[in-house]
């Protein structure tokens, strides 16, 4: 039974109240977009690379992070120089916590 009004916050705050609640602990985050990947390769790169930067301006540090997609996109895994796959996303994803974390 909920003692108040149920509020759905943000993806990166959700993230960060988990952190501070595993504080002391090895945090894993994981990266991916509900709506890029039911709508395109391309919106999936994008929203999951925007998390990032999000998640670190909540004051997010994970220690490890996973970009997965159980969604139809992004439609290729591979190649990571190929755009929009998943390991394409998976280095920007790197590439965006070695700017913001180094």
């Amino acid at each position: 039974m909920r003692a108040g009004p149920s509020v759905t916050l943000p993806a990166e705050h959700r993230l960060r109240g988990r952190d501070d609640a595993l504080y002391g602990k090895p945090v894993l985050c994981h990266h991916n977009s509900d709506a890029g990947g039911q709508a395109e390769d391309q919106p999936f790169h994008d929203q999951t690379l925007a998390a990032v930067p999000a998640y670190q301006a909540a004051g997010g540090n994970p220690d490890d992070l996973i970009v997965q997609s159980w969604y139809p996109f992004p439609t290729a895994m591979v190649a990571e120089d190929e755009p929009n796959t998943c390991t394409n996303t998976g280095n920007g994803v790197i590439a965006e916590y070695d700017a913001l974390y180094p």
